[in-house]
C-alpha cells in the first residue's frame, strides 16, 4: 500500500497544507486556495514560485497555481484577476486513498471583505479541489449559483511551469490553432510552429486544445490537459518586466500555461453549477 499523509505547515507566514503519496507531494496555501509546489514521485519540482513573495496575506502570491475568479485580468469592472487569490478559503474535505490523496477548499460570500461583496451577486460559492497521485496533479475550480439572479464570471488556473532556462524549453500541441495576441492589439495569428519556444514577452489566448500538450524542459517532460475551460493562455512577461515580486531574471524560470475562461463569460442560472479542470502529468525523463 502506498503511504499517504495530509499535514500542516507554514510558508512565508501563511498556513499551508501538504498532501503526500509515496514520494509525491503538493503544497497548498489556505490563502487563495493556492497551489505553491508540486513535486511528483521523481522528486523534481514542476512549478515555479517567486523567491520575492512577501507572504503578507495581502499581496497575491507570484507563482504556483493562482486561482482566478470571478474576473480574468482586466476584462471587466471587477478586481483585476479576481478576489479569489486575495482571501482565505476554508478547507472543507480531505481524503486519503491507496491511489490518490485530495482536499477541497470552499469560498462563499460571507468570507469576503466588504470591499469585494458588491462585485458579484450574492448566493454564489466556489470550490477548488486538489488531487494528487504519484505522477499526476489535478486541480479543479467549481462554481455554483444558489442565488436568485444569473451569475456571470470569467476565471482560470494561472499555472507557472518551472524551467531552468525558458529559451531551451518547448511547448508542443498548439500547432494549427489560431490565437489572439494580447501583445499585438489582440491580432489573430495562426500557430505555425510545431513546438513553441519563447524567447520574448508572450501573452497569447488560444482556444482550448483538443489534445494534451507536452512541456519539455531540459530532461523533464510534463503533459498538460484541461476540461471545462474554453481557452488556454500562454504568458511570460519577458526581460523588461517591472514586476516587483519577480526577480530581474525570474522570467527565465517559468512559462505560464493556463486553463482559462476569458473570451466569453460563463453564465449560471439560479441553481446551476460549472467546473473546469487542469491536469499535469509527470512523464518519464527524456
Amino acid at each position: 500500500m502506498t503511504p499517504t499523509a495530509i499535514t500542516t505547515d507554514r510558508w512565508c507566514g501563511l498556513d499551508v497544507v501538504r498532501l503526500q503519496i509515496g514520494g509525491a507531494q503538493v503544497t497548498v496555501s489556505h490563502w487563495g486556495a493556492h497551489v505553491l509546489s508540486w513535486i511528483p514521485a521523481d522528486g523534481i519540482e514542476r512549478l515555479y514560485l517567486s523567491p520575492k513573495n512577501p507572504g503578507d496575506g495581502v499581496t497575491p502570491i507570484r507563482g504556483g497555481i493562482p486561482v482566478i475568479f470571478p474576473q480574468w485580468a482586466d476584462q471587466g469592472p471587477r478586481t483585476r484577476h479576481g478576489f479569489a487569490r486575495r482571501v482565505l478559503w476554508q478547507m472543507t474535505e480531505q481524503k486519503q486513498d491507496p491511489a490518490f490523496v485530495f482536499a477541497t477548499w470552499r469560498l462563499t460570500p460571507d468570507a469576503l471583505p466588504a470591499s469585494y461583496r458588491d462585485e458579484i451577486p450574492s448566493g454564489w460559492w466556489a470550490e477548488v479541489t486538489v488531487m494528487l497521485s504519484l505522477d499526476r496533479l489535478d486541480v479543479e475550480l467549481a462554481v455554483g449559483n444558489d442565488g436568485a439572479a444569473p451569475l456571470a464570471f470569467t476565471g482560470g488556473l494561472h499555472t507557472y511551469l518551472a524551467t531552468p532556462e525558458l529559451e531551451l524549453s518547448q511547448l508542443s500541441g498548439l500547432y494549427g490553432l489560431t490565437y489572439q495576441d494580447a501583445n499585438a492589439q489582440w491580432q489573430a495569428v495562426k500557430e505555425t510552429a510545431p513546438e513553441l519556444v519563447v524567447d520574448r514577452a508572450v501573452n497569447r489566448v488560444y482556444p482550448a486544445p483538443t489534445r494534451a500538450l507536452l512541456w519539455k524542459s531540459g530532461k523533464v517532460a510534463t503533459g498538460i490537459d484541461q476540461a471545462g475551460f474554453a481557452n488556454l493562455v500562454v504568458w511570460n512577461p519577458g526581460e523588461h518586466h517591472n514586476l516587483a515580486d519577480l526577480p530581474a531574471d525570474g522570467f527565465r524560470r517559468f512559462l505560464c500555461v493556463e486553463a482559462a475562461q476569458l473570451t466569453a463569460p460563463i453564465t449560471l442560472d439560479p441553481g446551476a453549477e460549472w467546473a473546469g479542470r487542469q491536469s499535469l502529468v509527470a512523464l518519464p525523463s527524456l
